[in-house]
């Protein structure tokens, strides 16, 4: 992928991102448009909370993301690496790497075998975090710095369109 077609991705992203009603619809499509362009077979927003301590994840796709529903847990494998360095962490053997933990593996029987995690900063905070899985068979399953580079612009369009956004749509009386 070259510098203009990513730029071409992150202007149609950055339109479906600024049509959103809600953040919590910001976050989703940017790992939606994330996994399809990445073509991954996982993806999930998390929420870091204000402590910094605590990840909640908010929405997922894949196989098993209704089995995750609403799980919380401390920093810790590759998605808390990212936060814990407020930097964009690419893994293509997630299984040897020292900072993977199985524990959601385990539980739910899906195999992370690469992922890409990038950490929303805000005035030198983090407020949550992306994270895709699985890369298809493009590029060998590796993630790219490319896909990096894109799942970052992704993030920050929704980080500020999160920002001016309810996080719901309070219902109608």
């Amino acid at each position: 992928m070259g510098d203009m077609e990513i730029l071409k991705l992150a202007a149609a992203a950055a339109q479906k991102i600024a049509a959103c009603r809600t953040s919590a619809e910001a976050w989703k499509t940017a790992v939606e448009f994330a996994g399809e362009h990445m073509k991954c077979e996982a993806g999930s927003y998390f929420s870091v909370d204000a402590s910094g301590k605590l990840l909640t994840l908010e929405y997922a796709f894949g196989d098993f993301a209704s089995d995750l529903s609403r799980l919380s847990f401390s920093l810790q494998g590759i998605v808390g690496h990212a936060v814990q360095h407020k930097t964009a962490v690419t893994v293509n053997d997630a299984q040897s790497n020292h900072h993977f933990c199985a524990k959601v593996d385990s539980a739910t029987g899906f195999t992370t075998k690469t992922v890409l995690a990038v950490p929303a900063v805000e005035n030198g905070a983090v407020c949550g975090v992306v994270e895709m899985m699985n890369r298809s068979f493009y590029n060998n399953g590796s993630f790219s710095e490319d896909d990096r580079d894109l799942l970052e612009m992704l993030v920050m369009f929704a980080l500020k369109a999160a920002k001016r956004l309810p996080k719901e749509i309070p219902p109608q009386p």
